[in-house]
């Protein structure tokens, strides 16, 4: 399902370049007594950490070497403090019960639309009716650290529809 997946190869420079920032990372960790978040605003090591964070977050964006750099990333702990920021920020809320039977009426529209279209297809923000919700529903998937009380239940029905398939051909 990687019909949009970017694949791109490093000069011998950009890898230099790469190994040079990892061990700049890996320094920084040591000043700091372990792996910590490293901001986007930090002079040397912020750019690259938020591209870092980027591709991890989005996998099918990627270079020839990019299993092996995330080797070396997971094995200084950048994973851990990555997930780590993720979960601190994380902001979990209540549906209320209007709020639940609205996100059920849009996801049985959903249904609908699906049936229309003979399957599974990808409805796009403009849509008059489901492109706003649609919308929340691909932010909520690429970020499940942002999510209700009854998230799960709502990944699985949308997953048990399709959604999930839809989703990551659009990728």
């Amino acid at each position: 399902k990687e019909q949009s997946a970017r694949v791109f190869t490093l000069s011998a420079v950009q890898q230099a370049q790469w190994m040079e920032k990892f061990e700049q990372m890996k320094e920084y960790y040591k000043q700091h007594n372990g792996p910590v978040f490293i901001p986007k605003k930090d002079p040397v090591l912020g750019q690259w950490m938020q591209r870092q964070r980027k591709l991890w977050k989005e996998p099918y964006i990627h270079d020839t070497n990019y299993d092996e750099r995330r080797e070396l990333l997971t094995s200084e702990g950048y994973y851990d403090v990555y997930l780590e920021k993720k979960e601190q920020s994380a902001r979990v809320f209540t549906l209320s019960a209007v709020q639940q039977a609205q996100w059920m009426e849009k996801f049985e529209q959903m249904k609908e639309y699906y049936k229309q279209h003979n399957g599974p297809v990808f409805i796009p923000k403009k849509d008059p009716v489901l492109g706003q919700w649609m919308q929340r529903q691909r932010k909520l998937w690429k970020e499940p650290y942002i999510h209700d009380t009854n998230y799960d239940e709502r990944r699985e029905l949308l997953t048990s529809e399709g959604y999930y398939d839809v989703y990551l051909e659009k990728k």
